[in-house]
C-alpha cells in the first residue's frame, strides 16, 4: 500500500516539501514560495498561474 491511499483511509494529512514538482500528480493542494514569501495557492492536481496570493 502506498502512503497516498494509506492516508486516504486514515483521513490523515501528508505535507511534502520539495523544491521539484516530483508530487504533482497526487497533490491536493500546492502552495508556492519564493525567497520565503507564499506567492501561489492552488488547490487541484493543477495549478493556474493567475492564482497568485
Amino acid at each position: 500500500m502506498d502512503w497516498v491511499q494509506l492516508a486516504k483511509e486514515q483521513d490523515c494529512t501528508i505535507l511534502v516539501i520539495t523544491d521539484g514538482n516530483c508530487i504533482l500528480d497526487v497533490a491536493n493542494h500546492i502552495i508556492h514560495r519564493e525567497e520565503g514569501r507564499l506567492t501561489q495557492y492552488c488547490n487541484s492536481m493543477y495549478c493556474n498561474p493567475m492564482t497568485t496570493l
